[in-house]
């Protein structure tokens, strides 16, 4: 059975969007060392040729990452991709000396370690944040531009520098919309998480109606005072063992699928059918009139008697029972769903494929269902029984 709330589990889709994270992640080292390298190569092949080799590897190298991401492994795509940026600055820091800002984009491994790592992998995130900090602390101590292996011109230097420093910032800005991103994503997968909870607990797997809670649920709130009054009916599909002993569970559920869906097509928007429990069905009709409600389940009726259920090459012929009620906005929910029932069992009892109605100016003398309605009289309220005799004339 469908429901209106599709899509993968919550962690799956958590899982994507972490993997989308890392490949872009993975995409911009290997495109930054790709341009680096080129740099490098251009400006003083022989005095970079490490730091050459260092980012060529590292290029390579994100292609297995990336590799990885897309195996979906995005947790360890993640650690090699922080392990072979902390080699990369490690490296062009000790040829070209902490000025040239190389090290700066260690800034950004604290929230990108809060990005990548979830609560789970608290360890990691924690792991991520100390070790950028320490490397960044160990590049700013230990690598002056007086150790740099490589001699650049103070120019070059703040050029390189600026480049650096403003890439940074571009990184932790895009970092910073990435983890916003992440959390707005986390926020609705649980909000759907939490309405798909909430549709499957108040729906019939089988028939895609509501179940007995969501519908007692409405049958409370008519019956505040206010509300006005309203019909009540169950149904009872005649002789649903019968079918179920001589067909099997699968054409039964094929029967009860198809009833529930025919049901739902007759009634108003404002009407409401759920299952009330195994082959019984029951509807909800606010505002409406125990003559309006009979007429109408009346119309039920012969729509289940008039079409056959197809179910593995044969067809059923389905009939069904029907008691109906009025309710009123000042009585209890339970005396109103005993009358419908009582009704039910009088048409079981008159033969079946019928609908029989039962008001609550029916009920007994002296009954607690009786005081309800004379109570009601004497405010001024009219009767259903009045209003039957006042439709007869």
């Amino acid at each position: 059975m469908t429901t209106p709330i599709q899509g993968i589990p919550v962690a799956r889709r958590l899982l994507d969007v972490s993997s989308t994270v890392v490949q872009g992640l993975v995409i911009g080292a290997a495109l930054l060392s790709a341009a680096h390298a080129v740099f490098y190569t251009v400006y003083d092949a022989e005095g970079f040729r490490a730091l050459i080799v260092t980012d060529a590897v590292a290029a390579v190298a994100f292609v297995g990452v990336l590799l990885l991401v897309r195996a979906g492994r995005a947790h360890a795509a993640a650690l090699g991709v922080l392990a072979l940026a902390l080699v990369q600055i490690v490296v062009a820091t000790a040829h070209m000396g902490w000025p040239s800002g190389v090290h700066l984009y260690l800034l950004a491994g604290g929230p990108l370690g809060l990005l990548l790592f979830s609560d789970r992998q608290r360890a990691l995130r924690w792991a991520s944040i100390v070790v950028a900090a320490s490397v960044f602390l160990l590049c700013q101590v230990t690598m002056p531009l007086s150790r740099a292996l490589v001699a650049l011109p103070e120019p070059m230097i703040t050029f390189l520098f600026t480049v650096n420093a403003g890439l940074t910032a571009v990184v932790i800005s895009v970092i910073a919309v990435a983890t916003h991103l992440r959390a707005a994503h986390s926020s609705q997968a649980a909000a759907d998480a939490t309405a798909r909870a909430e549709y499957l607990a108040a729906t019939d797997p089988l028939t895609g109606l509501p179940n007995r809670r969501p519908v007692t649920e409405t049958l409370e709130a008519l019956a505040s005072v206010g509300s006005g009054s309203y019909g009540l009916a169950i149904a009872d599909l005649d002789h649903f063992k019968r079918l179920n002993d001589a067909y099997g569970h699968s054409c039964g559920d094929r029967v009860l699928a198809t009833i529930g869906r025919r049901l739902r097509e007759q009634l108003r928007l404002t009407d409401t059918v759920g299952r009330w429990g195994g082959e019984e069905f029951v509807f909800v009709l606010p505002g409406a009139t125990l003559e309006e409600a009979t007429a109408m389940l009346e119309r039920v009726r012969a729509v289940v008697a008039d079409h056959a259920v197809p179910c593995a090459g044969h067809s059923h012929e389905v009939t069904v029972s029907i008691g109906v009620t009025d309710g009123l906005d000042d009585e209890r929910a339970h005396r109103v769903i005993k009358r419908a029932d009582d009704a039910l069992y009088a048409a079981k009892s008159g033969g079946r494929d019928r609908v029989v109605a039962r008001g609550i100016a029916d009920v007994a003398p002296g009954s607690d269902a009786e005081r309800v309605l004379r109570a009601r009289l004497e405010a001024g309220a009219p009767s259903s029984k009045a209003g039957r005799g006042q439709a007869e004339q």
